[in-house]
């Protein structure tokens, strides 16, 4: 469903309309997890706007940037969204993956920003990619969520690749840390990430997040969640806002 009438809307206009939009039902909606977040469906604080992204009405898009010193194999839209380290044919990778999401924040006021979460899940058939049976592996296999400081466009977004990828900060970085299970989804609090993004109101552009294995040394460790082409729509990344 197509809202012409918003692009004529100001800012904060907009996120009167989003978050009224998100208080309908929306079955495509992640579940798993949700209950970490959130309070039971339907209820809330009664000081808090809460905006779940509807899948659809925000673009949320995953993009992989895979190489080494000599080889260049990213992908833009790529159905998995994975930080790691691996060999092909005995030669070592490395895996970055980033996350650009068009959801409408305020400009200026960081206060506006109660929570931030990107939610994101371990890809249950892992096939293309690590040992090709397990999402997480490895000894260590902790990764960094950072903010991407590049300008960013939804519509140009294909253009990163492994020798030409977008500046990240490490300002509010999150450390996620090991994990031995084979498969663990992840509810990664970013609210500071966002709430610096607020208060660089110059900054122009959609939010960008990439994530990076806490150590790319040569050794097999990886974590393969789902991105934003996968066939399980309930599983693509998404970030959840609440608003005060």
């Amino acid at each position: 469903m197509k809202f012409p009438f918003l692009l004529r809307l100001p800012a904060f206009a907009l996120l009167a309309v989003a978050a009224i939009t998100s208080c309908k039902k929306d079955n495509s909606s992640p579940v798993a997890n949700k209950n970490q977040l959130i309070e039971a469906t339907g209820k809330r604080k009664p000081d808090t706007l809460q905006m779940i992204s509807p899948r659809g009405f925000f673009e949320e898009n995953t993009g992989l940037l895979f190489g080494n010193a000599n080889t260049d194999g990213s992908a833009y839209l790529y159905r998995q969204f994975i930080a790691g380290n691996w060999t092909v044919s005995a030669v070592w990778y490395t895996y970055r993956s980033y996350f650009v999401t068009s959801v409408p924040l305020p400009s200026g006021d960081p206060s506006l920003i109660k929570s931030a979460t990107l939610m994101l899940y371990s890809d249950r058939n892992p096939v293309g990619n690590g040992n090709q049976h397990d999402a997480n592996y490895g000894s260590n296999n902790a990764f960094f969520v950072r903010r991407i400081t590049t300008p960013l466009s939804m519509t140009t977004m294909g253009q990163f690749n492994w020798f030409n990828q977008p500046a990240v900060t490490t300002a509010n970085q999150v450390l996620v840390p090991h994990t031995n299970q084979t498969f663990r989804d992840e509810a990664v609090d970013v609210t500071a990430i966002v709430r610096q993004l607020v208060s660089d109101a110059n900054q122009m552009g959609p939010l960008g997040l990439m994530i990076q294995l806490q150590s790319e040394g040569d050794h097999y460790n990886i974590r393969i969640f789902c991105g934003s082409t996968n066939v399980d729509v309930a599983r693509r990344p998404t970030l959840i806002i609440q608003y005060n």
